[in-house]
């Protein structure tokens, strides 16, 4: 029942950055903002998979994270040298 509901609150955590991500503003800022979502992704994604036991699962997440807050890092280097 609690992980039940750890897992609706970190579903409903999703939606801040996705809203911080439509607001105008610098891109350093949205690029924060994205690199919270996808760690926020990836960690429920880790909590499901305990949840049912899958470590494949749990592979994918650990990915998603590594993955996807690096290609963020470099997105954010290539604007900062483009001098955006």
């Amino acid at each position: 029942m609690a992980l039940t509901l750890l897992v609706v609150a970190m579903t409903a955590a999703l939606l801040l950055p996705v809203a911080g991500v439509c607001r105008p503003g610098p891109i350093w800022q949205r690029l924060a903002a994205l690199a919270s979502l996808s760690t926020k992704a990836a960690v429920l994604m880790l909590v499901v998979s305990v949840l049912r036991d899958d470590p494949m699962l749990g592979m994918v997440g650990v990915l998603v994270l590594a993955v996807g807050n690096a290609g963020l890092l470099l997105l954010g280097q290539l604007l900062r040298q483009g001098g955006a």
